[in-house]
This record gives structure tokens, C-alpha cells and sequence, in this order.
């Protein structure tokens, strides 16, 4: 009788613990793919970032180029 009460408990404990062993797994997954994810998201956001900052420099480099051809133009009209 004592035998298989110490086997329940074992049985009981190492269920228990395959159980933990199991929640603590799948959280870590969980944590894992979810940073994953943000990672990726906040890059493609940069990237975006990125690009917008690009055609915004390009447009002011493109602005500034016709306003220095015209200040040229003027300077040497008069």
C-alpha cells in the first residue's frame, strides 16, 4: 500500500512538473515570435521612416538646386 501511494506522488509530481515544463515552454515561444514580430514591424516602419526621409532630402535638394540657379539667373541679369 505504501508503494503505490509513493508512486501516485511521484506520478502526481512529475506530471506537475512536465506541466510547468510545458507552460514554460510555450511561453517562452510565445515571447520569442512576439518580439520577432515587433522587430520586424519596427523595421519595416524605419525603412519606411527611411524612405520618406530620403524623398523629403531629394525634394529640398532638388528646391535649393532651382533656387540657386535662379539667384544665378538674377546675378547675372543685373
Amino acid at each position: 500500500m505504501d508503494g503505490s501511494a509513493e508512486d501516485s506522488s511521484r506520478i502526481k509530481s512529475n506530471t506537475e512538473a512536465r506541466d510547468a515544463c510545458t507552460s514554460y515552454k510555450i511561453f517562452h515561444f510565445l515571447i520569442f515570435h512576439l518580439s520577432l514580430i515587433f522587430k520586424l514591424i519596427n523595421f519595416s516602419i524605419f525603412k519606411l521612416n527611411n524612405r520618406c526621409l530620403n524623398v523629403k532630402l531629394d525634394n529640398l535638394a532638388r528646391s535649393a538646386s532651382v533656387v540657386g540657379e535662379r539667384s544665378v539667373r538674377f546675378e547675372g541679369e543685373s
